[in-house]
């Protein structure tokens, strides 16, 4: 549930437009081939505090041995993210991670749905 405080920022951004879809390549990491993307929506507002970070580094889900191997153990496919760097790509693929969304491979970039 969006907090109180951005329900009316939110649903202003809805009805000016302000919502932009990216999408950013999934790489399986044994082969580095391109298995899938995922989606982002971007906000832009000129408030820098109600847009977000548009930039962000690796985030722990999927870094540490722990976390994936509970993912494992659910039967879930763990999908790290903020990968950039081939080091801890190669980090990952040690830990037994297979998928990550990859800056290292490409970086958000807008979805053009007139296209479809």
């Amino acid at each position: 549930m969006l907090k109180l405080g951005l329900r009316t920022p939110m649903l202003a951004a809805v009805a000016h437009d302000q919502l932009r879809l990216f999408h950013q390549p999934i790489a399986d990491l044994r082969d580095e081939r391109v298995i899938g993307h995922e989606a982002l929506v971007r906000w832009e507002h000129r408030r820098p505090d109600l847009r977000g970070r548009t930039d962000h580094g690796p985030q722990a889900a999927g870094h540490h041995p722990c976390g994936h191997g509970h993912g494992h153990a659910l039967g879930l496919e763990i999908v790290a993210e903020g990968v950039e760097t081939p080091d801890q790509a190669a980090q990952l693929r040690d830990l037994g991670c297979t998928r990550a969304q990859v800056f290292l491979y490409g970086r958000p970039e807008p979805l053009d749905l007139t296209q479809y």
